[in-house]
């Protein structure tokens, strides 16, 4: 998730923020939006599978209904996040 409005001065990653569900359970993403007004941007990152994709499609028109800009960044290849990097970890040590 991404504030909007930060200054030149502030670092990339100060104005970023990130959730971690656990699940897929949108309840901790209202109370982050709700604990945190100043953010207009999200970025959802749930998994490549066909639960991930529904909860995915779920959660995009919510937030998208309730004014966010949503942006859908699953996994390039893999199931999730970590056998993505499993894999780019992979590839570099085959280029070694």
């Amino acid at each position: 998730m991404q504030r909007c409005g930060g200054t030149n001065t502030t670092p990339f990653w100060r104005s970023v923020h990130y959730l971690a569900l656990g699940g897929l359970n949108h309840l901790p993403i209202d109370y982050f939006l709700q604990q945190h007004p100043n953010v207009k941007r999200v970025a959802l990152c749930f998994d490549r599978d066909e639960p991930g994709r529904n909860f995915t499609k779920i959660v995009a028109k919510r937030l998208a209904e309730r004014g966010y800009i949503v942006q859908n960044t699953p996994p390039a290849i893999g199931k999730d996040y970590n056998s993505y990097l499993l894999a780019a970890r992979r590839l570099i040590s085959m280029e070694r």
